[in-house]
């Protein structure tokens, strides 16, 4: 999901020795992301085009038609993807891309990656729902109870696509209070090593920067949160503490992520959210 500490964890990967394409070809910094994004832009420009069309931008939680990846709006895109990934990535031993529109437009990589004969391999970054809106209300001014929904459909989505697909779970607190140690964790999950040359260790680390986080969120029982972002927030970070969800959770992401593909239960979601109570 945007605004969930994937630019630094991009870049602590990167530097650690995972291909991402030359700095040239990444989206260039903002003031509201100065270390940088870490995103190729190619990949970016791919995604924004495929959403729009099929109606979509990226801050709507209106989920893509049924069958669109074998859809004839969606045929070019299948054609262009591989292509990409042949002309900025052939020959990389290791290589990856980050863009949270991924969460929602996986389908498409899967099939491409599975016909390359590459192995693909999932890091997820989580973050609390509230620091993500307050972000996303700074950023792009977007109402709160906007971003939770935002939080919610691409982190569901997320997870329904990649069923089945190797998954490292990482928590935005958990890198920024403790960068090494979830490093290395993350790394000997993606089956990486933590790098020997000295300098590029101590460059990866110093990527990690806590003073770049501009939003902490108060704690979630001062709020009166849908139960469903709960329980969502909750198992992303059980899924942080394993080194993968276990197979019994397979039902609940599948009821949760219900609630944007069938439009009765997603309404009743959003229906009693509320303001803070007084105090929080």
């Amino acid at each position: 999901m945007h605004r969930s500490g994937t630019s630094v964890a991009a870049r602590a990967l990167n530097l650690a020795g995972v291909y991402l394409g030359p700095e040239v070809a990444m989206m260039p910094p903002t003031p509201d992301n100065t270390a940088g994004y870490w995103e190729h832009m190619e990949i970016y420009r791919l995604h924004q085009r495929l959403l729009a069309q099929q109606g979509r931008r990226w801050d709507m939680t209106r989920p893509l038609p049924r069958g669109w990846l074998l859809s004839r709006k969606t045929e070019p895109f299948r054609r262009e993807l591989p292509e990409l990934i042949a002309r900025h990535f052939a020959g990389q031993a290791v290589w990856g891309w980050k863009e949270p529109c991924t969460c929602l437009l996986l389908p498409l990589w899967r099939e491409a990656l599975e016909k390359a004969g590459a192995k693909l391999i999932g890091l997820f970054m989580v973050r609390d729902p509230l620091e993500v809106a307050a972000s996303l209300f700074k950023r792009d001014g977007l109402a709160f109870q906007h971003g939770l929904q935002l939080w919610f459909y691409y982190n569901a989505m997320a997870l329904r696509e990649a069923v089945g697909l190797p998954m490292t779970f990482l928590h935005y607190d958990r890198l920024l209070t403790n960068g090494e140690a979830e490093m290395r964790r993350c790394l000997a999950g993606l089956g990486l090593g933590w790098p020997e040359d000295h300098a590029q260790s101590q460059a990866l680390l110093a990527s990690i920067q806590p003073a770049l986080r501009h939003h902490q969120s108060v704690p979630q029982g001062d709020w009166d949160l849908p139960a469903e972002v709960r329980e969502l927030h909750a198992r992303l970070r059980e899924f942080c503490d394993a080194p993968e969800p276990r197979k019994d959770q397979a039902g609940a992401i599948e009821r949760l992520t219900d609630h944007f593909l069938y439009p009765g239960p997603f309404q009743r979601l959003w229906r009693d959210w509320s303001r803070p109570r007084a105090g929080a």
